[in-house]
């Protein structure tokens, strides 16, 4: 089964750009470890929030929305796609990322074929 694991970081934990580099290279250690377990299918860092963009259309008028987004105390920093027998495995596998002490994991099974 495959899952996505959406990581996010807290803006507030994440204080300082050594902080942050810090938290990549563990982050690309976990990754790798996944792939050397044949266990990664996709994944990819994300630009920061501030960067990003946001589109809604609400009363037939579209607006594009320019980060940062102040409302956000936690951004998503990047995705893994990973195979794991169940959820339970999924789980822990996400456990061991180090987003999960800066930040969360989400973990959300993949519709097949979906």
């Amino acid at each position: 089964m495959e899952f996505l694991l959406i990581l996010k970081e807290d803006t507030e934990l994440v204080a300082t750009e050594e902080e942050h580099r810090q938290a990549v290279q563990r982050t690309g250690e976990y990754v790798m470890r996944l792939v050397g377990e044949g266990r990664l299918t996709l994944g990819g860092l994300l630009r920061p929030a501030r960067e990003a963009h946001r589109i809604r259309t609400r009363g037939g008028q579209t607006r594009v929305l320019d980060g940062p987004f102040v409302e956000a105390k936690e951004v998503i920093a990047g995705y893994l796609v990973i195979e794991a027998d169940s959820v339970d495995e999924a789980l822990k596998i996400a456990s061991d990322c180090p987003n999960v002490e800066f930040g969360s994991v989400e973990v959300r099974q993949v519709v097949p074929g979906g």
